[in-house]
């Protein structure tokens, strides 16, 4: 996963867009599980991060240990795109002032053994992407 830290500053109202690049793959044949997750400004510890989207090795949204607290369905300000098998990218719609904080995208990469049920490859995390929010 690339691991470039990058620092973007959004008015209210904006898009917020997070990319998140997958460098390699183990296996042809293996799946990639994406999640991206913020510490908000003032939560720094390792346990105030907070889910903001996910999506599973099975192209389910929302699997795994992440419950998005936006609203799903077409009322949702989050905007999912996987434009090529490595490039992954999350867009935040009408960035309010507490979308504000540090994001970053969790990599979990998954095969299938020969008794056809999938195992963890690996897992990696993204660099940093600071976001400001600027109100108006």
């Amino acid at each position: 996963v690339e691991e470039a830290e990058s620092n973007i500053t959004v008015p209210e109202d904006g898009s917020i867009r997070l990319g998140c690049s997958i460098l390699s793959q183990s296996s042809k044949d293996s799946r990639f599980s994406v999640s991206w997750y913020v510490y908000r400004l003032g939560q720094e510890e390792e346990d105030e991060q907070e889910c903001v989207f996910s999506i599973g090795h099975d192209a389910v949204f929302g699997n795994g240990n992440c419950s998005p607290t936006e609203e799903p369905g077409p009322n949702s300000r989050l905007q999912f795109e996987r434009t090529s098998s490595d490039l992954y990218s999350l867009t935040i719609q009408k960035a309010r002032a507490r979308d504000a904080g540090n994001y970053y995208c969790h990599v979990e990469e998954w095969l299938l053994n020969p008794r056809n049920a999938w195992y963890r490859l690996a897992t990696n995390n993204s660099g940093v992407t600071i976001v400001n929010v600027m109100e108006q």
